[in-house]
């Protein structure tokens, strides 16, 4: 498909588009890609409608999120962005990508990003290296937080050590659960409900969608509830 067409399509779409804002900003409000991430997320969860347009065309669907989260204007977005692939988590299974810059975030259609927060605003790429052994305070508010800031300790690890990358590659599951231990002193499954994870990566040309899921930590699954009944 030639660009002009992929685009003419495009806004076709987005003309017909039916579901109003997509991430439901306030004026002037900006995300980054996790922040757009969550929004999207939680729309799916609530909105079938949505969920269903969003898995049919989520290249057009992510577009309208970039421009307003991030203001980039459709046109650069999906000049860059070719394909977009949908990843859906369940409670238990953990989604890590590893991102790629699509040099969204340097078009000069783009309003004022969010603050640096070390990231590329539109992939989610490190810009600088992190400490393997640093372990931090955290002052996420969510686990789901918590679980985005060891995939960024993650990303930022492999990105600067080429053996991390080869054993992240070979065992997700066991390098994510060592990174939470180093990271914030705890076990996955019982901190944040992951038990397996699996790992999908960006290309220049593709971006990764994940659907997050609601994990149940271990701790909370073996809560046992009392019984309103006592015997005599």
């Amino acid at each position: 498909m030639g660009f002009l067409t992929d685009l003419d399509e495009a806004m076709n779409f987005m003309t017909h588009w039916s579901k109003g804002s997509v991430l439901c900003l306030e004026p002037g409000q900006r995300l980054d890609r996790w922040g757009m991430t969550v929004r999207v997320s939680d729309r799916a969860e609530r909105d079938g409608d949505f969920r269903r347009e969003l898995l049919r065309n989520p290249r057009y669907s992510s577009a309208l999120a970039v421009r307003e989260g991030l203001g980039i204007q459709p046109i650069f977005y999906l000049w860059q962005v070719r394909a977009v692939n949908v990843v859906e988590e369940e409670p238990g299974l953990h989604w890590l990508i590893l991102p790629a810059c699509h040099r969204g975030c340097k078009s000069s259609a783009a309003l004022e990003p969010p603050p640096s927060n070390g990231l590329c605003q539109m992939c989610g790429k490190p810009s600088g290296q992190t400490n393997k052994c640093q372990r931090v305070t955290s002052s996420a508010a969510t686990p789901q937080d918590r679980i985005h800031e060891v995939d960024e300790y993650i990303v930022r690890t492999v990105q600067a050590d080429a053996p991390s990358r080869s054993r992240l590659l070979a065992d997700p599951t066991e390098f994510f659960a060592e990174a939470s231990q180093t990271l914030f002193g705890v076990h996955a499954p019982e901190a944040f409900g992951i038990r397996e994870v699996k790992i999908v990566a960006d290309t220049d040309t593709t971006l990764s969608l994940v659907l997050l899921a609601r994990h149940v930590p271990n701790k909370a699954q073996d809560r046992t509830p009392s019984s309103p009944c006592r015997a005599e």
